[in-house]
């Protein structure tokens, strides 16, 4: 795929990480009305304008560090696609790590936004849970799993395709420099992963201020956003990064099989 078209795809991604401000102070009555909706959860005018504030803070912080993610994660995959394969390689790489790139930015931004907030009602005494909460007690057991098996995935991926191309023969002497690439992305990847973990694990453990249980709620509420985010950012990239592995492998495999002009007939007659 075209390096434009994976950015294109990005910046429509870091858009829809918003829906409720956009990332700026004007607020999308229809979306905030569906927000509380899905959350279960009343939206007390005395709450509105610190969750609202609150929930500017995380959607502007999802899009400044997609943002920061697009540029940083698009300069790395040119750096590596110049260095191991030329720009015009037969695996461009820019365009996918561009997208993991705002993937894993805007999980950051919920984390980032973690760090500035604010009781919903400062001016209530503080009401506090008996025991200490985990990651379980926001996010169901499938996602937690899912989150593990994402590096699972990036390395049988990884394995998978060094395999194929030791066992077919000129694989490996003309596409070396490309599974070399690929090797130091999920590599990259894998990093990503356990600082997303890390960013899980810290925003479980910030202290909760909370005047009531309503407070209390949102405040969980908020917090399940953020994991989600940074749990669904970090399979994404898992899913990306394994699609790009084994194609880049099936792409260098089949390429002496495949007629110049003739792809698709090829791929379904088969080689």
């Amino acid at each position: 795929m075209n390096t434009a078209i994976w950015i294109i795809i990005s910046v429509g991604v870091l858009f829809a990480t918003a829906p409720v401000t956009g990332g700026m102070r004007k607020v999308n009555e229809k979306e905030l009305a569906k927000y509380a909706t899905k959350q279960k959860l009343p939206i007390p005018t005395h709450l509105r304008p610190a969750l609202i504030e609150r929930i500017t803070q995380r959607e502007r912080a999802a899009l400044v560090c997609g943002i920061a993610g697009i540029v940083i994660s698009f300069v790395i995959g040119a750096i590596l696609q110049t260095a191991f394969g030329g720009w015009d390689a037969d695996m461009p790489i820019a365009g996918p790590i561009t997208l993991m790139g705002v993937a894993f930015g805007g999980g950051l931004g919920g984390l980032v936004a973690t760090y500035r907030t604010k009781p919903l009602a400062p001016e209530q005494p503080r009401v506090a849970r008996p025991i200490q909460t985990t990651t379980g007690d926001y996010v169901s057991k499938d996602e937690r799993i899912a989150l593990w098996l994402s590096p699972v995935s990036i390395a049988l991926s990884l394995a998978a395709m060094w395999i194929i191309a030791a066992f077919t023969p000129g694989v490996m002497t003309k596409y070396t420099h490309q599974f070399v690439m690929l090797t130091v992305v999920a590599g990259f990847l894998l990093l990503l992963w356990g600082a997303m973990l890390f960013a899980c694990t810290h925003i479980v453990n910030r202290p909760q201020h909370a005047g009531d249980d309503l407070e209390l709620a949102w405040d969980d509420a908020e917090r399940t956003v953020a994991l989600r985010g940074l749990i669904d950012n970090a399979i994404a990239m898992a899913m990306v990064s394994s699609l790009v592995t084994l194609a880049g492998v099936a792409k260098a495999i089949t390429d002496p099989q495949v007629r110049e002009g003739a792809q698709d007939l090829t791929a379904g007659m088969g080689p």
